[in-house]
């Protein structure tokens, strides 16, 4: 049998009822559906400090970046739209933004992470932030199950070895 499809108050409301956080040494991160108003407040009050939208200008990036104003939330935007196909620009730009996330958790930032429903992106800028944190795969792949078995399945191979490879690229900053 088919199941419906969930609203997108049914999706937060799920959402904010199954947050499950990655623990970094001083910060966390959690991975998550589009964030509306109701998610906002359950996400201000489990002390979110920065919403990272991994969504580019079509899909509406810049209604995320009024709804943080609006909670007081900081808004860290990585305007992604290729993966795997990406040119040496954006690849450098990856890297900052890949950056920037390790950078926000050394802080002790909480960071909630989302994308589309797939949550493909952000699933794989994770993975390669793990990588970057000096994980290897071994944990790293178990760490983004964590959050959702079900969609950490379905990614290509291909696409973990190159987000593994992203996260080992970037290049500390002192």
């Amino acid at each position: 049998m088919e199941q419906p499809e969930l609203s997108q108050d049914t999706q937060s409301t799920n959402a904010a009822n199954t947050l499950r956080w990655f623990q970094t040494s001083v910060g966390r991160i959690c991975l998550g559906p589009r964030p509306d108003d109701a998610l906002m407040q359950t996400l201000k009050a489990e002390g979110v400090s920065h919403i990272a939208t991994v969504q580019t200008s079509d899909e509406q990036a810049d209604a995320i970046k009024a709804l943080c104003e609006l909670f007081d939330t900081r808004w860290v935007w990585l305007p992604i739209e290729k993966i795997r196909d990406s040119s040496k620009a954006e690849v450098a730009m990856l890297q900052k933004y890949l950056a920037e996330l390790r950078q926000i958790l050394t802080q002790g930032g909480s960071v909630y992470l989302h994308c589309d429903k797939s949550r493909y992106r952000c699933r794989l800028m994770f993975y390669a932030l793990c990588h970057h944190l000096k994980m290897p795969s071994s944990s790293a792949y178990p760490a983004m199950h964590s959050f959702s078995a079900d969609g950490a399945n379905r990614i290509a191979r291909e696409d973990l070895y190159w987000a593994a490879d992203l996260g080992t690229s970037v290049k500390y900053q002192a």
